[in-house]
């Protein structure tokens, strides 16, 4: 046999012997990994269950505060501030000092009708009606 074809049929035979050696060094770690992630696939799936009762089983998720994240549910205390949906806990819901400078913001210059007008001023009596330094905190629903 020509020297070509002998160098190929070794080279072939060492890369088989330490495919071989590889393959036993790793098969181990194979089943291991195979175990791991047969139980993280059962813990996953048990968690997601878990989920899913409890989310039949609580009460309206509504969002979360807009200042720290916290998530809210209906009977939560907090408040419902603004037209764009903002949320907040209690702890940052705002003071009714802060709602009223809002409400003076708003002016009594921009209604449309005598009704909205009187609505912006009944407002703004219910606002004065409460210590300034107290927060607009309600039960979420």
């Amino acid at each position: 046999m020509d020297s070509k074809k002998q160098r190929f049929l070794r080279a072939r035979a060492e890369l088989a012997r330490l495919e071989g050696l590889r393959d036993a060094i790793e098969e181990p770690f194979r089943k291991q990994m195979r175990m791991a992630t047969q139980r993280m696939k059962a813990a996953l799936e048990a968690a997601s269950d878990e989920l899913a009762d409890a989310e039949d089983d609580c009460p309206v998720h509504l969002g979360q505060c807009e200042t720290c994240l916290t998530p809210l549910f209906a009977g939560d205390e907090g408040s419902h501030f603004s037209d764009d949906g903002w949320l907040f806990c209690a702890e940052h819901s705002p003071t009714y000092a802060y709602l009223l400078a809002c409400w003076e913001q708003e002016g009594a210059d921009d209604w449309e009708s005598e009704s909205s007008f009187q609505d912006w001023l009944l407002r703004g009596q219910g606002l004065r009606a409460h210590d300034p330094q107290s927060k607009y905190v309600y039960v979420l629903g």
